[in-house]
């Protein structure tokens, strides 16, 4: 009942490793199918907005959709200078 959302552009943007510099746990977890959907659409949407040049995407933002309480929060997401992966 969560989803994540950021518009990663290198090297302007924090990649997925600074993100989150650990990895997931491997175990698997249930997902219910909403979520996907919702998440997908705005992935979509910024596609949209980066092609055409309208609006603002989520560059050095990580949007959480908290599906239980229908919120949306936005978080400054930093770029690690430290970064193995983009750093």
């Amino acid at each position: 009942m969560e989803g994540r959302l950021s518009f990663i552009k290198s090297p302007e943007t924090p990649c997925l490793k600074c993100i989150y510099p650990e990895s997931p746990p491997s175990e698997v977890f249930p997902v219910v199918g909403a979520t996907p959907g919702v998440i997908g659409s705005l992935q979509a949407l910024e596609v949209v907005k980066y092609l055409t040049g309208i609006g603002e995407n989520l560059k050095e933002k990580l949007m959480v959709w908290n599906g239980n309480k229908g919120e949306f929060k936005n978080y400054k997401a930093y770029k690690d200078p430290q970064c193995p992966a983009c750093g």
